[in-house]
This record gives C-alpha cells, sequence and structure tokens, in this order.
C-alpha cells in the first residue's frame, strides 16, 4: 500500500508535468539531491525522461535504489498530466517500487506554508480551486469555479508557473494527500462519444 511508504528514507524521485512545465528530481532522505525543471505547456513526453536520468545521475543514486516514485495527478493539463503519470507507473513498474500521487492542488499549498486557496488556470476562463488551513490540509473538496476566486491565492493564476518539487515531496509525506496514480481532472473531456450515432 502506498499509505505505508516511508518517503522520509531512501531514494525517492518526484515528477511533475501537471501544470506549466516539466520537472524531475531525486530527494535521498528527505532532502532534495538533483533538480531539473523546464517550463513548457507541450512537449514533456520527450522532455521528462532524459530529465528523470540526469537527476537520477546527478544525485548518484541506483535505479534498484529508489524506494518510490512520485508524481502529481493533477487537476492540469489533459496531456501533461497522463506524461507524468504515465512515466511514473512506467518507472515504478521497472524499478519494482510504488508510486505515489498526490494533486497539484495540495503540492501548491505545501509550498504556500500556511493557511492559502490554490486556484490553477483551466485556459477556459474559470479554475481549479481547493482550499486549505494553517496546518495544509484541505477544508473542503477541490471544484470548478470562477477566475475571480483566485484573488488573493497561490497557484498558476496568481503568477506562478508550477508547485516546487518540494512541495510535490512535501504532500506526498501526509498521508492524508497521497492518492492512486489516477489523473484528477474535475472537468468532462472535449471528446464524448455520439450517443448511438454511426460513424459511418
Amino acid at each position: 500500500m502506498t499509505e505505508q511508504v516511508e518517503l522520509g528514507l531512501g531514494a525517492v524521485v518526484v515528477l511533475d508535468t501537471a501544470g506549466r512545465a516539466c520537472q524531475a528530481g531525486v530527494f535521498v532522505d528527505g532532502a532534495l539531491r538533483a533538480a531539473r525543471r523546464s517550463e513548457m505547456q507541450h512537449g514533456q513526453a520527450e522532455a521528462l525522461l532524459p530529465m528523470v536520468e540526469a537527476v537520477v545521475a546527478e544525485a548518484g543514486v541506483d535505479y534498484a535504489a529508489v524506494r518510490a516514485v512520485v508524481a502529481t495527478a493533477g487537476p492540469g493539463s489533459f496531456t501533461g498530466l497522463r506524461v507524468g503519470l504515465a512515466a511514473a507507473q512506467g518507472l515504478g513498474l521497472a524499478i519494482g517500487c510504488p508510486v505515489v500521487a498526490v494533486s497539484s492542488l495540495a503540492a501548491w499549498a505545501m509550498d504556500a506554508n500556511g493557511a492559502v486557496r490554490v486556484a490553477l488556470d483551466t485556459r477556459r476562463g474559470d479554475a481549479f480551486v481547493q482550499e486549505f488551513d494553517a496546518e495544509g490540509r484541505a477544508t473542503g473538496a477541490a471544484f470548478l469555479g470562477d477566475a475571480a476566486l483566485a484573488d488573493g491565492s497561490v497557484g498558476d493564476l496568481a503568477g506562478g508557473v508550477a508547485p516546487s518539487l518540494a512541495g510535490v515531496f512535501a504532500a506526498a509525506l501526509r498521508p492524508e494527500h497521497r492518492r492512486p496514480p489516477l489523473p484528477i481532472y474535475l472537468r468532462e473531456a472535449d471528446a464524448v462519444p455520439q450517443g448511438g450515432a454511426s460513424c459511418a
């Protein structure tokens, strides 16, 4: 069970592609040993695995020694978060270690280090929103809200690009923020099956 993984000991690979950056890092005994980050909204599939190889090499860690892989599950870019989760699951399978996911909203909240509203731009004129208390606990479910809710918040609508890898890792240290490595959308997909319509 991912809830029982001790992430503060040994090596942990952390990935984030849910927002407007592609980033990867290695934490060893709870400290960030190596990291790469590149701002981008497209192209994460080509950039992520070379980043992972670079940070694992820089950290001086053997893949066999990696205890877990952590990834952001969104909400965020449909394509970006699927790239990150697929890479995390592939790494976990190859290494033989657990994969832990956290919401991007929780990762931003950990960066804020206090009571905060997190608002992430959907690029559709609204926002993914969630509030957290001073202890970093969610005070309600994430929801799709008006972009005006971003006033006084943290997140990319407030000028940020992506949560820090430290924020992602801090969220993963909290059992209440851990979740299965499945995407969080909060919005229906644009492409939906045509009910009963023939494709011919």
